[in-house]
């Protein structure tokens, strides 16, 4: 199952994400970058952390599944040129 998190959408969106992120140890989440395409990353990624992000890490869309494929599988569907962490992937 795909959730998304976006302030654009939803103005919880950062703590619910964090919520997400806290219960879904061994998940995937693709960072929307606009132009640049989707960075995949997996749950615990290093460039991502709570102190940084509490409040606004959801100003980028944040695409999350527990299923590594799904997000790929989406990206793919939309004509989207996935990028995958080189640090936690």
């Amino acid at each position: 199952m795909i959730l998304i998190f976006y302030e654009g959408d939803d103005k919880d969106a950062s703590a619910n994400f964090w919520a997400w992120w806290d219960r879904n140890p061994g998940g995937y989440f693709l960072n929307c970058r606009g132009a640049k395409g989707p960075m995949l990353h997996r749950r615990g990624c290093r460039h991502f952390s709570k102190a940084e992000y509490l409040h606004d890490i959801a100003k980028r869309k944040k695409v999350c599944s527990s299923d590594q494929r799904e997000l790929e599988e989406r990206a793919r569907s939309r004509g989207e040129e996935l990028h995958k962490c080189r640090d936690c992937l």
